[in-house]
């Protein structure tokens, strides 16, 4: 599987012997337009980088009210750190990983940090 990290500027600068090492940490996953982006509960805290298509970020209020903090375009990260959900915006497809997989790679190279 090639899913070509260096299209990602989180990795600008890497060297490609390394980038092809992590690939085996990453999953990809397609959602269509209107899908909340799930991710498999062994995947704890993941991580996830638009290849293509757009991703909202947003938030309820108490009253229901959506609030927008972000709107991802290819080459952005997010982490689900929060109780933010993400929904395609159209069909999308993102790159993803767990916190568990992403330690170990700020530990071999902490200019990602």
């Amino acid at each position: 599987m090639s899913l070509a990290l260096e299209q990602f500027p989180l990795f600008d600068g890497l060297s490609p012997e390394l980038l092809i090492r992590w690939e085996s940490y990453f999953h990809e996953r397609g959602f269509t337009k209107r899908q909340i982006l799930e991710f498999p509960s062994d995947c704890t805290e993941p991580i996830y980088f638009i290849q293509s298509g757009q991703v909202k970020v947003s938030y309820l209020s108490e009253e229901g009210k959506e609030f927008t903090v972000a709107c991802l375009s290819p080459g952005e990260v997010y982490s689900v750190h929060s109780l933010a959900s993400a929904t395609a915006l159209e069909n999308s497809v993102v790159v993803y990983l767990g916190m568990d997989k992403f330690r170990p790679m700020l530990g071999e190279c902490p200019e990602l940090a």
